[in-house]
Protein backbone atom coordinates (compact mmCIF):
# COMPACT_ATOMS: atom_id res chain seq x y z
CA UNK A 1 0.00 0.00 0.00
CA UNK A 2 1.25 3.43 -1.07
CA UNK A 3 -0.02 6.61 -0.56
CA UNK A 4 1.23 9.87 -2.14
CA UNK A 5 -1.26 12.62 -0.69
CA UNK A 6 0.82 15.55 -2.73
CA UNK A 7 1.54 16.62 -6.16
CA UNK A 8 5.45 15.98 -6.38
CA UNK A 9 6.01 18.22 -9.30
CA UNK A 10 4.63 21.06 -7.60
CA UNK A 11 5.85 20.63 -4.31
CA UNK A 12 9.18 20.54 -5.94
CA UNK A 13 8.55 24.17 -7.45
CA UNK A 14 7.58 25.20 -3.44
CA UNK A 15 10.86 23.96 -2.37
CA UNK A 16 12.81 25.72 -5.05
CA UNK A 17 11.45 28.89 -4.48
CA UNK A 18 12.00 28.90 -0.88
CA UNK A 19 15.37 28.11 -1.09
CA UNK A 20 16.04 30.78 -3.63
CA UNK A 21 14.28 33.25 -1.94
CA UNK A 22 16.52 32.28 1.11
CA UNK A 23 19.73 32.73 -1.10
CA UNK A 24 19.00 35.80 -3.10
CA UNK A 25 18.16 38.11 -0.33
CA UNK A 26 19.64 38.19 3.13
CA UNK A 27 17.21 38.11 6.11
CA UNK A 28 14.81 35.31 4.39
CA UNK A 29 16.03 32.73 5.93
CA UNK A 30 15.68 33.25 10.18
CA UNK A 31 12.17 33.70 9.40
CA UNK A 32 11.52 31.08 7.96
CA UNK A 33 13.44 28.90 9.60
CA UNK A 34 11.10 28.27 12.67
CA UNK A 35 8.31 27.05 9.81
CA UNK A 36 10.05 24.10 8.27
CA UNK A 37 13.01 21.71 9.01
CA UNK A 38 14.94 19.41 6.77
CA UNK A 39 12.36 16.48 7.01
CA UNK A 40 9.26 18.94 5.36
CA UNK A 41 11.87 18.84 1.65
CA UNK A 42 11.29 15.60 -0.22
CA UNK A 43 14.05 16.58 -2.67
CA UNK A 44 17.39 14.60 -1.15
CA UNK A 45 19.13 17.79 -2.56
CA UNK A 46 16.87 20.24 -1.41
CA UNK A 47 17.08 18.51 1.69
CA UNK A 48 21.51 18.94 1.64
CA UNK A 49 20.78 22.55 0.68
CA UNK A 50 18.50 23.84 3.63
CA UNK A 51 20.85 21.48 5.83
CA UNK A 52 23.60 23.83 4.73
CA UNK A 53 22.01 26.64 5.82
CA UNK A 54 21.25 25.20 8.38
CA UNK A 55 24.50 24.79 9.82
CA UNK A 56 25.58 28.56 8.36
CA UNK A 57 22.85 30.19 10.12
CA UNK A 58 24.39 28.31 13.33
CA UNK A 59 27.77 29.82 12.79
CA UNK A 60 26.61 32.88 12.40
CA UNK A 61 28.14 33.21 8.10
CA UNK A 62 25.75 35.18 5.55
CA UNK A 63 23.60 32.49 3.43
CA UNK A 64 24.54 33.17 -0.35
CA UNK A 65 25.26 30.95 -3.53
CA UNK A 66 28.99 30.81 -2.95
CA UNK A 67 28.72 29.87 0.97
CA UNK A 68 25.90 26.85 0.61
CA UNK A 69 27.90 25.56 -2.31
CA UNK A 70 31.43 25.79 -0.35
CA UNK A 71 29.37 24.57 2.37
CA UNK A 72 28.68 21.30 -0.10
CA UNK A 73 31.68 21.26 -1.26
CA UNK A 74 30.48 21.85 -4.99
CA UNK A 75 27.03 21.40 -6.54
CA UNK A 76 27.45 25.27 -7.56
CA UNK A 77 25.74 25.14 -11.12
CA UNK A 78 22.10 23.17 -8.71
CA UNK A 79 22.53 25.91 -5.98
CA UNK A 80 22.36 28.72 -8.38
CA UNK A 81 19.60 27.37 -10.50
CA UNK A 82 17.60 27.45 -7.24
CA UNK A 83 17.51 31.36 -7.91
CA UNK A 84 17.18 31.44 -11.96
CA UNK A 85 13.12 31.86 -11.10
CA UNK A 86 12.87 33.93 -8.21
CA UNK A 87 12.66 37.54 -8.97
CA UNK A 88 11.22 38.12 -5.39
CA UNK A 89 11.26 36.89 -2.20
CA UNK A 90 8.17 38.55 -0.83
CA UNK A 91 5.82 35.37 -1.13
CA UNK A 92 8.30 32.89 0.81
CA UNK A 93 6.34 32.86 4.20
CA UNK A 94 2.88 31.67 2.14
CA UNK A 95 5.10 29.14 0.10
CA UNK A 96 6.97 27.48 3.69
CA UNK A 97 3.41 27.62 4.67
CA UNK A 98 1.86 25.52 1.67
CA UNK A 99 5.24 23.15 1.85
CA UNK A 100 5.21 22.71 5.51
CA UNK A 101 1.09 21.64 4.92
CA UNK A 102 2.26 19.20 2.19
CA UNK A 103 4.71 17.70 4.27
CA UNK A 104 2.11 16.99 7.01
CA UNK A 105 0.00 16.14 4.47
CA UNK A 106 3.00 13.19 3.57
CA UNK A 107 3.27 12.18 7.00
CA UNK A 108 -0.35 11.60 7.55
CA UNK A 109 -0.47 9.34 4.56
CA UNK A 110 2.60 7.38 6.00
CA UNK A 111 0.97 6.74 9.21
CA UNK A 112 -2.43 6.05 8.00
CA UNK A 113 -0.23 3.12 6.16
CA UNK A 114 1.46 2.00 9.10
CA UNK A 115 -2.14 2.01 10.91
CA UNK A 116 -3.83 0.22 7.69
CA UNK A 117 -1.22 -2.48 8.02
CA UNK A 118 -1.67 -2.87 11.96
CA UNK A 119 -5.47 -3.54 10.86
CA UNK A 120 -4.90 -5.89 8.17
CA UNK A 121 -2.44 -7.69 10.16
CA UNK A 122 -5.12 -8.09 12.92
CA UNK A 123 -2.74 -5.62 15.49
CA UNK A 124 -4.39 -5.32 18.80
CA UNK A 125 -6.12 -1.73 18.55
CA UNK A 126 -4.97 -0.12 21.63
CA UNK A 127 -1.55 -0.61 20.40
CA UNK A 128 -2.97 1.00 17.19
CA UNK A 129 -4.36 3.73 19.83
CA UNK A 130 -0.67 4.37 21.54
CA UNK A 131 0.80 4.36 17.90
CA UNK A 132 -1.34 6.90 16.71
CA UNK A 133 -1.09 9.00 19.75
CA UNK A 134 2.67 8.98 19.30
CA UNK A 135 3.19 9.84 16.01
CA UNK A 136 0.34 13.22 16.57
CA UNK A 137 2.69 13.98 19.72
CA UNK A 138 6.28 13.63 17.32
CA UNK A 139 4.46 15.60 14.27
CA UNK A 140 3.38 18.10 17.22
CA UNK A 141 6.90 18.55 18.26
CA UNK A 142 8.78 18.82 14.74
CA UNK A 143 6.15 21.58 13.51
CA UNK A 144 6.58 23.42 16.93
CA UNK A 145 10.61 22.87 17.08
CA UNK A 146 12.31 25.94 16.80
CA UNK A 147 9.30 28.05 17.23
CA UNK A 148 9.76 28.49 21.03
CA UNK A 149 11.42 31.44 22.52
CA UNK A 150 12.73 31.51 26.22
CA UNK A 151 10.68 33.61 28.40
CA UNK A 152 14.20 35.45 28.97
CA UNK A 153 15.12 35.88 25.16
CA UNK A 154 10.94 37.56 25.25
CA UNK A 155 11.71 40.02 28.41
CA UNK A 156 14.99 40.94 27.00
CA UNK A 157 13.96 41.72 23.17
CA UNK A 158 10.71 43.62 24.32
CA UNK A 159 12.64 45.87 27.33
CA UNK A 160 15.23 46.42 24.05
CA UNK A 161 12.21 47.66 22.11
CA UNK A 162 11.13 49.85 25.37
CA UNK A 163 14.44 51.95 25.79
CA UNK A 164 15.01 51.60 22.01
CA UNK A 165 11.39 53.91 21.98
CA UNK A 166 12.19 55.94 24.86
CA UNK A 167 15.65 56.61 23.65
CA UNK A 168 14.62 58.07 20.57
CA UNK A 169 11.29 59.07 21.05
CA UNK A 170 10.17 57.19 18.11
CA UNK A 171 7.13 54.58 19.12
CA UNK A 172 6.36 51.58 17.25
CA UNK A 173 4.37 52.00 13.74
CA UNK A 174 0.84 52.27 14.17
CA UNK A 175 -1.83 53.33 11.70
CA UNK A 176 -3.28 56.70 12.95
CA UNK A 177 -7.54 56.95 12.08
CA UNK A 178 -6.84 60.35 10.94
CA UNK A 179 -9.49 61.70 13.99
CA UNK A 180 -7.18 63.14 16.88
CA UNK A 181 -10.22 62.57 19.63
CA UNK A 182 -9.70 58.51 18.21
CA UNK A 183 -6.24 58.75 18.60
CA UNK A 184 -6.14 60.66 21.68
CA UNK A 185 -7.88 57.51 23.36
CA UNK A 186 -6.53 54.73 21.14
CA UNK A 187 -2.86 56.11 19.99
CA UNK A 188 -3.41 54.79 16.70
CA UNK A 189 -4.43 51.41 15.29
CA UNK A 190 -1.67 48.46 16.42
CA UNK A 191 -0.39 45.92 13.99
CA UNK A 192 -1.94 42.78 14.23
CA UNK A 193 -5.43 44.02 16.11
CA UNK A 194 -8.88 43.50 15.63
CA UNK A 195 -11.05 46.73 16.05
CA UNK A 196 -14.98 45.71 15.63
CA UNK A 197 -16.77 49.22 15.11
CA UNK A 198 -19.93 48.87 15.87
CA UNK A 199 -23.73 50.43 15.25
CA UNK A 200 -27.36 50.21 14.48
CA UNK A 201 -28.01 50.97 10.73
CA UNK A 202 -28.05 54.71 9.82
CA UNK A 203 -25.73 55.52 12.26
CA UNK A 204 -22.60 56.06 9.38
CA UNK A 205 -20.61 52.96 10.62
CA UNK A 206 -19.46 52.43 6.55
CA UNK A 207 -19.05 56.42 6.36
CA UNK A 208 -16.58 56.23 9.50
CA UNK A 209 -14.68 53.46 8.32
CA UNK A 210 -14.54 54.89 4.90
CA UNK A 211 -13.24 58.32 6.49
CA UNK A 212 -10.59 56.72 8.32
CA UNK A 213 -9.62 54.49 5.26
CA UNK A 214 -9.38 57.84 3.19
CA UNK A 215 -6.88 59.39 6.05
CA UNK A 216 -4.65 56.63 5.89
CA UNK A 217 -4.81 56.28 1.99
CA UNK A 218 -4.25 60.44 2.18
CA UNK A 219 -0.97 59.85 4.30
CA UNK A 220 0.99 57.42 1.41
CA UNK A 221 -0.66 54.62 2.89
CA UNK A 222 -2.22 51.54 1.89
CA UNK A 223 -5.55 50.18 2.55
CA UNK A 224 -8.09 47.19 1.18
CA UNK A 225 -11.36 47.18 1.48
CA UNK A 226 -14.46 44.47 1.25
CA UNK A 227 -17.41 45.54 1.08
CA UNK A 228 -20.31 42.65 1.39
CA UNK A 229 -23.28 45.42 1.18
CA UNK A 230 -22.38 48.47 -1.26
CA UNK A 231 -20.84 47.94 -4.87
CA UNK A 232 -17.76 49.28 -5.87
CA UNK A 233 -19.19 51.98 -7.79
CA UNK A 234 -21.38 53.13 -4.22
CA UNK A 235 -18.50 52.85 -2.34
CA UNK A 236 -16.69 55.20 -4.80
CA UNK A 237 -19.24 57.86 -5.13
CA UNK A 238 -19.56 58.28 -1.03
CA UNK A 239 -15.65 58.43 -1.10
CA UNK A 240 -15.81 61.22 -3.72
CA UNK A 241 -19.04 62.86 -2.03
CA UNK A 242 -16.87 63.27 1.00
CA UNK A 243 -13.46 63.79 -0.32
CA UNK A 244 -14.83 66.72 -2.53
CA UNK A 245 -17.46 68.36 -0.21
CA UNK A 246 -20.15 67.30 -2.38
CA UNK A 247 -23.75 66.45 -1.64
CA UNK A 248 -23.87 62.59 -1.75
CA UNK A 249 -27.56 63.20 -3.54
CA UNK A 250 -26.15 65.36 -6.38
CA UNK A 251 -24.07 62.70 -6.92
CA UNK A 252 -26.97 60.28 -7.77
CA UNK A 253 -28.75 63.16 -9.89
CA UNK A 254 -26.65 64.58 -12.96
CA UNK A 255 -29.54 67.31 -13.17
CA UNK A 256 -29.21 68.29 -9.40
CA UNK A 257 -24.61 69.04 -9.79
CA UNK A 258 -23.52 72.18 -10.60
CA UNK A 259 -20.60 73.29 -12.76
CA UNK A 260 -18.58 74.06 -9.41
CA UNK A 261 -19.64 70.44 -8.43
CA UNK A 262 -18.36 68.87 -11.62
CA UNK A 263 -15.03 70.37 -11.22
CA UNK A 264 -14.26 69.42 -7.59
CA UNK A 265 -15.44 66.23 -8.31
CA UNK A 266 -13.06 66.05 -11.20
CA UNK A 267 -9.92 67.32 -9.14
CA UNK A 268 -10.56 65.52 -6.47
CA UNK A 269 -10.90 61.84 -8.65
CA UNK A 270 -7.27 62.84 -10.46
CA UNK A 271 -5.73 63.47 -6.83
CA UNK A 272 -7.24 59.65 -5.53
CA UNK A 273 -6.72 58.00 -8.74
CA UNK A 274 -2.91 56.86 -7.24
CA UNK A 275 -4.31 55.93 -4.26
CA UNK A 276 -2.74 52.45 -3.03
CA UNK A 277 -6.53 51.02 -2.71
CA UNK A 278 -8.35 48.14 -2.93
CA UNK A 279 -12.15 48.30 -3.28
CA UNK A 280 -13.53 44.67 -3.43
CA UNK A 281 -17.47 43.99 -3.36
CA UNK A 282 -18.12 40.24 -3.77
CA UNK A 283 -21.15 39.84 -2.06
CA UNK A 284 -20.25 36.00 -0.80
CA UNK A 285 -16.39 36.99 0.67
CA UNK A 286 -14.74 33.99 3.14
CA UNK A 287 -12.03 35.31 5.34
CA UNK A 288 -9.82 32.60 2.93
CA UNK A 289 -10.98 34.65 -0.06
CA UNK A 290 -9.93 37.56 1.67
CA UNK A 291 -7.31 36.66 3.02
CA UNK A 292 -6.03 35.73 -0.03
CA UNK A 293 -6.44 38.75 -2.33
CA UNK A 294 -5.21 40.99 0.75
CA UNK A 295 -1.78 39.06 0.97
CA UNK A 296 -1.27 39.34 -3.10
CA UNK A 297 -2.10 43.25 -2.18
CA UNK A 298 0.28 43.04 0.32
CA UNK A 299 3.39 41.62 -1.98
CA UNK A 300 2.37 43.87 -4.59
CA UNK A 301 2.30 46.84 -2.78
CA UNK A 302 5.29 45.99 -0.26
CA UNK A 303 2.88 46.15 2.25
CA UNK A 304 -0.23 47.33 3.76
CA UNK A 305 -1.73 49.51 6.31
CA UNK A 306 -5.63 48.54 7.03
CA UNK A 307 -7.80 46.24 6.23
CA UNK A 308 -11.53 47.34 6.43
CA UNK A 309 -14.95 44.64 6.11
CA UNK A 310 -18.19 45.87 5.70
CA UNK A 311 -19.70 43.99 7.35
CA UNK A 312 -18.85 40.56 9.73
CA UNK A 313 -22.49 39.45 9.69
CA UNK A 314 -22.78 38.98 5.81
CA UNK A 315 -19.47 37.08 5.74
CA UNK A 316 -20.07 33.65 5.19
CA UNK A 317 -17.59 30.72 6.95
CA UNK A 318 -16.40 29.22 3.77
CA UNK A 319 -14.92 25.76 3.61
CA UNK A 320 -16.38 22.53 3.85
CA UNK A 321 -16.81 22.48 8.06
CA UNK A 322 -20.14 24.72 8.02
CA UNK A 323 -21.75 24.01 11.34
CA UNK A 324 -25.43 25.27 10.73
CA UNK A 325 -25.39 27.50 13.48
CA UNK A 326 -25.31 30.77 12.63
CA UNK A 327 -23.45 31.76 16.34
CA UNK A 328 -20.76 28.96 15.62
CA UNK A 329 -20.01 30.33 12.23
CA UNK A 330 -19.68 34.09 13.45
CA UNK A 331 -17.58 32.99 15.74
CA UNK A 332 -15.55 31.17 13.67
CA UNK A 333 -15.30 34.27 11.49
CA UNK A 334 -14.59 36.66 13.92
CA UNK A 335 -11.87 34.46 15.29
CA UNK A 336 -10.47 34.13 11.30
CA UNK A 337 -10.23 38.03 11.20
CA UNK A 338 -8.21 38.55 14.66
CA UNK A 339 -5.64 35.68 12.68
CA UNK A 340 -6.15 37.79 9.74
CA UNK A 341 -4.97 40.48 11.56
CA UNK A 342 -1.97 38.99 13.32
CA UNK A 343 -0.66 37.03 9.82
CA UNK A 344 -0.95 40.50 7.55
CA UNK A 345 0.93 42.47 10.83
CA UNK A 346 -1.49 45.08 10.31
CA UNK A 347 -4.96 46.54 12.11
CA UNK A 348 -8.49 45.10 10.39
CA UNK A 349 -11.32 46.95 11.27
CA UNK A 350 -14.99 44.79 11.23
CA UNK A 351 -18.20 46.89 10.87
CA UNK A 352 -21.00 44.67 13.10
CA UNK A 353 -24.45 44.91 13.64
CA UNK A 354 -26.05 45.94 16.99
CA UNK A 355 -29.00 44.44 18.06
CA UNK A 356 -32.16 46.56 19.01
CA UNK A 357 -31.11 46.21 22.70
CA UNK A 358 -30.19 49.41 22.88
CA UNK A 359 -32.98 51.22 21.53
CA UNK A 360 -35.36 50.02 24.53
CA UNK A 361 -33.06 51.79 27.03
CA UNK A 362 -33.70 55.26 28.20
CA UNK A 363 -30.29 56.95 26.39
CA UNK A 364 -29.86 54.62 23.63
CA UNK A 365 -26.09 54.11 24.09
CA UNK A 366 -24.61 50.64 22.54
CA UNK A 367 -23.19 48.33 24.88
CA UNK A 368 -21.03 45.34 24.62
CA UNK A 369 -23.74 42.87 24.93
CA UNK A 370 -25.19 44.38 22.32
CA UNK A 371 -22.75 43.09 19.86
CA UNK A 372 -25.04 40.73 17.44
CA UNK A 373 -25.31 36.66 17.32
CA UNK A 374 -22.09 36.22 19.40
CA UNK A 375 -20.12 36.86 21.98
CA UNK A 376 -16.97 35.77 20.46
CA UNK A 377 -17.03 38.84 18.78
CA UNK A 378 -16.24 40.61 21.94
CA UNK A 379 -13.83 38.11 22.78
CA UNK A 380 -11.85 38.09 19.92
CA UNK A 381 -11.84 42.52 19.37
CA UNK A 382 -8.68 44.14 20.70
CA UNK A 383 -10.78 47.04 20.58
CA UNK A 384 -14.79 47.80 20.16
CA UNK A 385 -15.95 51.06 19.11
CA UNK A 386 -20.20 52.18 19.16
CA UNK A 387 -20.97 54.75 16.39
CA UNK A 388 -23.99 56.53 18.11
CA UNK A 389 -25.45 59.75 16.78
CA UNK A 390 -27.93 60.77 18.96
CA UNK A 391 -29.80 62.88 16.77
CA UNK A 392 -31.28 59.82 15.22
CA UNK A 393 -33.08 59.92 18.87
CA UNK A 394 -33.60 62.86 20.36
CA UNK A 395 -33.50 66.69 19.42
CA UNK A 396 -31.70 67.50 22.30
CA UNK A 397 -29.50 66.25 24.98
CA UNK A 398 -29.33 65.98 28.48
CA UNK A 399 -28.09 69.64 29.00
CA UNK A 400 -30.88 70.80 26.10
CA UNK A 401 -28.32 71.52 23.53
CA UNK A 402 -29.15 70.54 20.12
CA UNK A 403 -27.85 66.99 19.01
CA UNK A 404 -27.37 67.96 14.99
CA UNK A 405 -24.29 67.09 13.84
CA UNK A 406 -23.27 65.57 16.85
CA UNK A 407 -21.38 62.01 16.82
CA UNK A 408 -19.87 59.79 20.06
CA UNK A 409 -17.41 57.18 19.40
CA UNK A 410 -17.49 55.18 22.47
CA UNK A 411 -14.76 52.49 22.59
CA UNK A 412 -16.45 50.53 24.83
CA UNK A 413 -13.03 47.54 24.92
CA UNK A 414 -9.76 48.01 24.49
CA UNK A 415 -7.74 45.81 25.39
CA UNK A 416 -4.02 47.76 25.42
CA UNK A 417 -5.47 50.93 26.80
CA UNK A 418 -8.03 53.31 27.49
CA UNK A 419 -11.77 53.18 27.19
CA UNK A 420 -13.51 56.22 26.97
CA UNK A 421 -15.89 58.42 24.13
CA UNK A 422 -14.52 60.80 21.64
CA UNK A 423 -16.69 63.37 19.98
CA UNK A 424 -17.03 64.04 16.57
CA UNK A 425 -19.08 65.97 13.88
CA UNK A 426 -21.42 64.52 11.37
CA UNK A 427 -21.92 66.44 8.17
CA UNK A 428 -24.62 64.06 6.64
CA UNK A 429 -24.96 65.43 3.31
CA UNK A 430 -21.36 64.47 2.68
CA UNK A 431 -21.45 61.30 4.49
CA UNK A 432 -18.25 62.80 6.50
CA UNK A 433 -17.35 62.99 10.21
CA UNK A 434 -14.28 65.40 11.12
CA UNK A 435 -13.02 66.43 14.49
CA UNK A 436 -15.24 69.07 16.52
CA UNK A 437 -14.22 72.37 15.64
CA UNK A 438 -12.88 74.40 18.76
Amino acid sequence: MNITPIDLKENSILEEAILGACLIETGIFPKVQPLLNAGDFQSPFHKKVWGAMEALAKDGTAIDIATVSHYLKGNAYEVTMLTSKINQASNVLHHAYCLKQNSLSVQLGSHAVEIGRGLINKQDPFELLALIQKNAEAMTKRIFAGRTVSFSDTVDAEIDLIINAMQTKVQEPRTMTGFKAIDEIMNGLKKGDLLILAARPAMGKTALALNIASNVLRNNGRVAMFSLEMTRSQLLRRLLASEARVLAKSIDNAHALSNNDAIRLTDTAAEIRDWRMLVDDNASATVLSIRSQCMQFKNTNNGIDLVVIDYLQLMQEGGERKSGNREQEISAISRGLKVLAKDLECPVIALSQLSRNCENRPDKRPMLSDLRESGAIEQDADAVAFVFRPEVYFEEDEDGESTKGKAEIILAKHRNGETGTAHLQWWGPYMLFTDVEA
